[in-house]
C-alpha cells in the first residue's frame, strides 16, 4: 500500500490497535518505515484488574509487560 500510494501522490499513514504483549525491539525500530503513526495498547484497567482477566498460561499476569512494551 505504501508503495501505491507514493507512486499516485497519496499521503499514507497507519495506525495499530494491539495488546503489545509480543511487541518487540525490531518492530518498534520499523514503525515509521511502515508510516506507523498511532498506536493504542489495550488495556483491561489497572493492574490488579487487568491481571485478573489477562493471565499467561503459568498465571502470570501480562500488565507490566505490556506497560514495557507500549513505552517503547
Amino acid at each position: 500500500m505504501i508503495k501505491i500510494c507514493e507512486k499516485n501522490g497519496v499521503k499514507y499513514e497507519a495506525g495499530l490497535t494491539s495488546n503489545c504483549f509480543l511487541l518487540d525491539d525490531e518492530f518498534v525500530k520499523n514503525m515509521l518505515n511502515l508510516k506507523i503513526t498511532m498506536a493504542q495498547a489495550t488495556l483491561d484497567g489497572p493492574p490488579a484488574t487487568h491481571n485478573l482477566t489477562r493471565v499467561l498460561k503459568t498465571g502470570e499476569g501480562t500488565f507490566d509487560t505490556i506497560i514495557d512494551n507500549a513505552k517503547k
